[in-house]
């Protein structure tokens, strides 16, 4: 670890020092010296700290050497309120200091030892002194430094299997996480990273995968070989723990089912850390795993796939789930997830997966679902037999047979008695008539027994029928609606519907339901759901429009979007909406759910839109053109709405040519996608007609400044959106709310590449001339040596790549040979995974395919989609040179061999007991160890790798033992009197402390100072009433003997 070290010289002048840092000096002294109270020298301390803090303290004007001399010896008086105070001095001195101090006058070591050993005092929140040498550490973790007693103390910390400490463990692990990111010791690291894979196991943490991930991709020391085995612990020695864990568990269970409570919840406990750590375990690979430095240096150049599968036969099961979560098949969609899940499918199909799972499925149906879900990706069969007639016997073997009978058979409506009561009528005859009769025989349609039959099937519905259970119920549905639909066509039939005058009150009983917007107000399995049904059906119709009005509710319809608050209700009437073959009704009562104020009740409209694209027909110039932009065009200030409705419109432009074409023509709509999403934008770039319409309409094509938006600084972010992409994919979480990136789609469950303007206006003629002039510029960037700009480069070229167009530039610069030639001598990870990634997007073309012959490279297919990967894939990448390990040595104390060599062989848990009861002989009878030794002992622990056992047995041996010899400077008796007087000044305060040198001394006449009764009485009063009395000046009265300045002092009070 670089150590930041100020060279000073040890002796300073004392006599140049001005009086306040000379005052902090001799403060520290007295307190030694004086022997005070442990309140009072925590407040001296507090109040030194104070003046520190100050910016009122010359740093160079301190006697550091003289002040760490004394704050070493302070902190071994055992108090732990004072150790956090002495913590604080000297965090105030390093912060206060040009360079760091930490480790040049050991206050990493009081640091250290204030983070291991446990407080005897007991405290009901936290303990201060290791609230202080936290708050210690993160100052250092600010500068990206932390020294390796620090490091060691943490681990220890971490160690320790004292439930009261547990609260600090996650403040040591975060500390250790950033600590990890410039440590440079190998000798530490590997306890790092056991530290790391105990947390990952034990609680499942989700922040030490990525750190892996950051660690492997930048190549951090921490990562080293065999570094991230322990990632396979599901699959390894740990799956014999947890197994020996299970067999613990039903030992227990089988000797104490005699119902002895304590032994059951004890089995429980072991169960429940099974799964628990099972699960951690698991999650941790995969999440690793998902990432490209775990899929390329794990999964390839360590061999970790290698493993897995060797592991198959034992663990089927639990590779299945891994690789169900790795593996995204995304079938017939573009997936950006496809360059990863092809070259991890290509690399186990090379290790005979199908062949080893089809073996394991017999047992599993896990694996057998697996397999089965996995052969359409690949061009592997299984052989199954035939089943034949042979194979059967002769009782199984049957003919179908087939009877249609006709029951209901009539021409009239004569032809149907429906009786007193409808509950118990026929109403299939009844759904006949009114589907198949009535529609097409206009005579009886109109006749009087049709009149009469409308009448008392509308009694029915607006009365018996609302009280009816959802079983009775079930079969009168589907003839109210063709009821509905048979009256809606015919202008009589509107009359009749308008002129009844129960079921107009009935659809007005409804809509007054809905407005009381309550979920238990209307239910969507009530009966009075069919009659809203009704509603939704009549909005669709032009004579339905002009009843609505009849019926008197089309101004309440218009507010429902406005009332409703509850999102399931408002799904569960949307649902019931249809755009199609009118929009003249429904249209405007949908908008009023697209404006509501109600987060919940917009995205349940937006995904009503988003469900009917495929069911409306005409959707693009019905609900697109006339909802979804006027309404983004309403939105357009509202961030979270127009995240939502601009990741709809996305969706729908890049899979509906139809719906594209219409939104580039709409040129009054593109500066709101050039305001929010240069994405979406980029979409409408890719039809020569937007071209054209802005030049009818004499309006300028601002395809030259987004050209330049790209060039500066859309390539960069398309880099971000892409990552986080294939995160979304990975986690099945691609709502844009979570995503918050309107161009991230969500195409059945997996996210397409976003869209890019070099792969959009590259498919016009003006396009390819324009961006053709940029690819210099880009291929110059892919030599630039920053990762993130390779990457934006990468992926600018490959969609400039996507359009066959272009396959003669790209070929006249030698485009893939570049991206191969820079991804291979690259040393990221990411940017090797970026490469495969891009290529997926190449228009194929025989340079394409000369130059994947040329490296050893082919296409990879899996069900619909493909992939160019390299045939060998270790090619990706180039050796590097293994960090040499340097082995610490340290010299030893004098005159204390015995007692070192014993102290090292602590560090071997079997010969350790022996030494450590001769160490405790020695410690007895010799009670004059110096401070070499102290200091020794804690540069071994910082070193080397003991237990927390026996790193707390050697600190607390040595705990009263100063890391640092006293200083005998000397000082002005007058300046120690002042120090005593602020400190008789201190333990009289009932205020705020102040700063140690903004303390006023007060002037005392000598009937006050009776009261006082202060020991340093001289200071108190003025020099002109000091001579007065005493016959003398203070610079003579300090030059005298104590004897005489005692006898004078106690004169001056008497």
């Amino acid at each position: 670890m670089n150590q930041k070290v100020d060279e000073r010289a040890n002796s300073r002048s004392i006599e140049n020092k001005p009086m306040n840092e000379m005052e902090i000096d001799v403060a520290l002294k007295e307190i030694l010296d004086s022997k005070q109270r442990a309140t009072l020298i925590s407040n001296i301390l507090y109040s030194i700290e104070e003046s520190l803090d100050s910016n009122e303290i010359q740093f160079d004007q301190l006697d550091i050497q003289s002040i760490a001399s004394s704050l070493h010896q302070i902190y071994c008086m055992q108090s732990h309120d004072i150790r956090a105070s002495v913590l604080c001095v000297c965090l105030m001195l390093e912060l206060i200091s040009p360079v760091s101090i930490t480790e040049e006058y050991g206050f990493d070591f009081l640091v250290a030892n204030s983070i291991d050993l446990k407080s005897k005092e007991h405290y009901t929140k936290t303990d201060p002194e290791k609230e202080y040498a936290f708050k210690y550490v993160k100052v250092l973790l600010s500068h990206e430094y932390l020294p390796n007693s620090i490091i060691r103390s943490l681990i220890s910390l971490n160690n320790n299997p004292d439930p009261e400490l547990k609260q600090y463990k996650q403040i040591c692990i975060r500390c250790l996480l950033e600590a990890s990111l410039f440590c440079d010791d190998l000798n530490i690291l590997p306890d790092i990273i056991t530290v790391f894979f105990n947390e990952l196991i034990e609680n499942g943490s989700t922040i030490i995968a990525p750190l892996l991930a950051y660690a492997v991709e930048n190549h951090l020391p921490i990562i080293q070989e065999r570094t991230l085995s322990p990632l396979l612990i599901p699959l390894s020695n740990f799956s014999l723990f947890l197994s020996k864990s299970r067999d613990d568990a039903n030992s227990l269970l089988t000797v104490n089912a005699n119902g002895n409570m304590d032994a059951v919840h004890h089995v429980e406990q072991i169960m429940s850390n099974f799964h628990t750590h099972s699960e951690a375990a698991i999650q941790s690979l995969i999440m690793f795993m998902r990432t490209w430095p775990g899929l390329l240096y794990f999964g390839i150049k360590c061999g970790a796939i290698n493993e897995m599968m060797s592991c198959i036969n034992n663990k089927s099961e639990i590779i299945v789930r891994i690789l169900k979560e790795l593996i995204q098949l995304s079938g017939r969609t573009q997936s950006v997830t496809d360059a990863y899940s092809g070259l991890f499918l290509a690399l186990l199909l090379k290790l005979d997966l199908i062949d080893k799972l089809n073996a394991c499925s017999k047992s599993s149906s896990i694996v057998s679902d697996f397999v089965n879900k996995l052969l359409p990706f690949t061009s592997h069969s299984i052989t199954t037999p035939i089943i034949t007639s042979k194979n059967l016997p002769n009782n199984i073997l049957f003919d179908v047979a087939q009877e249609i009978t006709h029951k209901h058979h009539f021409s009239s409506i004569n032809s149907i008695q429906l009786g007193n009561d409808l509950k118990n009528a026929d109403w299939t005859a009844i759904s006949i008539l009114l589907n198949v009769v009535l529609p097409y025989n206009e005579d009886e349609a109109t006749s009087s027994s049709a009149q009469n039959f409308y009448k008392v099937l509308f009694n029915f519905f607006s009365s018996d029928f609302l009280t009816l259970t959802p079983g009775k119920r079930a079969p009168m549905i589907e003839p109210l609606s063709s009821l509905i639909n048979l009256l809606l066509n015919r202008d009589w039939g509107i009359k009749i519907i308008e002129q009844h005058r129960c079921f107009k009150r009935c659809c007005k009983e409804v809509i007054s339901l809905l407005l009381a917007n309550s979920p238990t107000s209307i239910d969507p399995s009530s009966s009075r759901w069919c009659i809203l049904r009704c509603i939704m059906q009549m909005m669709t119709h032009n004579n339905g429009v002009e009843l609505i009005k009849k019926l008197e509710i089309s101004t309440e319809l218009m507010k429902l979007g406005t009332i409703i608050s509850d999102p399931k209700l408002a799904a569960a009437l949307l649902d019931e909406m249809s755009f199609w073959p009118l929009l003249k009704m429904s249209g405007p009562v949908f908008y009023m759910f697209l404006s509501s104020m109600n987060k919940g009740v917009y995205r349940v409209a937006i995904a009503h839109l988003r469900k009917v694209i495929y069911s409306t027909p005409e959707f693009s110039s019905s609900c697109l053109e006339q909802l979804l932009i006027p309404h983004i065009k309403e939105i357009r200030r509202d961030r979270s709405k127009l995240l939502v409705s601009l990741h709809l419109l996305g969706e729908i432009i890049a899979t509906d040519e139809r719906a594209l074409l219409m939104v580039a023509q709409n040129v009054d709509f593109h500066p709101v996608l050039l305001e929010n999403s240069h994405f979406i934008f980029s979409l409408v770039t890719s039809r020569e007609e937007t071209a054209n319409k802005y030049k009818e309409r004499n309006i300028n094509y601002p395809i030259d400044q987004e050209i330049a938006w790209w060039m500066e600084k859309g390539n960069m972010k398309y880099v971000e959106v892409f990552d986080k992409a294939i995160a979304a994919t990975f986690a099945g979480k691609l709502d844009v709310v979570l995503t918050n990136e309107p161009s991230i789609f969500n195409i059945n469950g997996f996210a397409p590449p976003p869209p890019h303007l070099f792969s959009q206006l590259s498919r016009t003629s003006i396009g390819v001339v324009k961006l053709k002039n940029h690819i210099p510029d880009l291929i110059s960037q892919l030599e630039s040596g920053n990762n993130k700009i390779i990457r934006a480069a990468m992926f600018a070229l490959a969609h400039f790549s996507s359009t066959p167009t272009t396959r003669p530039i790209i070929e006249s610069f030698g485009v893939v040979q570049k991206m191969i030639n820079i991804a291979i001598d690259s040393p990221s990870y990411v940017v090797k995974g970026t490469l495969l990634s891009a290529l997926t997007l190449f228009s194929p073309s025989r340079y394409l395919s000369a130059v994947l012959q040329e490296y050893n490279w082919h296409q990879f297919r899996f069900g619909f989609t493909n992939c160019l990967i390299p045939r060998d894939p270790t090619s990706l990448f180039k050796p590097v040179e293994k960090a040499q390990q340097i082995i610490p040595t340290l010299p030893n104390p004098p005159n204390n061999d015995e007692l070192v060599g014993l102290i090292k062989k602590l560090i071997n848990a079997e010969i350790a007991p022996a030494a450590k009861n001769r160490i405790n002989e020695i410690f007895t009878s010799q009670k004059n160890l110096d401070w070499n030794l102290a200091k020794w002992i804690n540069q071994m622990i910082s070193h080397y790798s003991f237990s927390h056992e026996y790193r707390v047995y050697l600190l607390s041996l040595i705990s009263n033992i100063p890391l640092m010899p006293k200083s005998e400077s000397n000082h002005d008796g007058r300046i120690k009197a002042i120090v005593q007087a602020k400190f008789f000044l201190i333990d009289n305060n009932k205020g705020t402390l102040h700063a140690f040198h903004k303390i006023q001394i007060p002037t005392k006449s000598r009937s006050q100072l009776k009261g006082l009764r202060p020991i340093f009485t001289e200071v108190f009063v003025s020099d002109e009433e000091f001579k007065e009395a005493t016959g003398i000046t203070k610079e003579e009265f300090y030059a005298l003997n104590d004897e005489q300045k005692t006898a004078i002092r106690q004169a001056l009070s008497s």
